[in-house]
């Protein structure tokens, strides 16, 4: 990103300015998800996988869904309140984009051709829609797939726009 990018030119200084502000962005996420009983997946660049488990109950109802709701809006709030980060070599705007998927979600460990290292993935239908998600919306806004926003809709705040569902702020 622009902002690495210009942080790198810093050298070391610039790199703990990166790592610090990628701190102050990842806590407040991880605790929220964290708080609302999910756990963090997968850390990916610049996004975070936060899973919210239904248990083996296939049908299990709105729960991990509304559990995920509170999470997703305590996170946009908390991005909302934090405004840009000022850093010795400038300052630096951070958007936080947050999508909300519900289904099922697959489990790999991948190994590097050399079997040395191995790492876990997340994957399936719900990890895509999230992410195609996120990339999709602005930053400040909860977008829901559809199914999300069918569990959630008679609980929460959520308004179709532009043929997407958005959980709406309660602030």
């Amino acid at each position: 990103t622009a902002m690495a990018w210009a942080l790198a030119a810093n050298g070391d200084r610039g790199a703990e300015a990166l790592a610090d502000i990628a701190d102050t962005v990842f806590a407040p996420i991880v605790e929220a998800v964290h708080r609302h009983g999910g756990y963090v997946a997968e850390f990916g660049g610049d996004a975070i996988l936060g899973i919210f488990p239904t248990g083996a109950d296939p049908a299990p109802g709105p729960a991990p869904t509304l559990a995920a709701a509170a999470a997703a809006a305590t996170i946009a709030a908390s991005a909302r309140e934090r405004g840009p980060i000022r850093t010795p070599f400038g300052q630096f705007e951070v958007g936080v984009k947050v999508a909300l998927a519900v289904g099922d979600v697959r489990w790999d460990v991948l190994d590097d051709a050399e079997a040395a290292r191995s790492t876990y993935v997340a994957w399936g239908e719900a990890v895509e829609r999230a992410a195609g998600l996120a990339a999709a919306g602005d930053p400040g806004q909860v977008l829901l797939d559809p199914a999300a926003a069918a569990m959630l809709a008679e609980v929460v705040p959520v308004e179709e726009r532009e043929g997407a569902h958005l959980l709406r702020a309660t602030d």
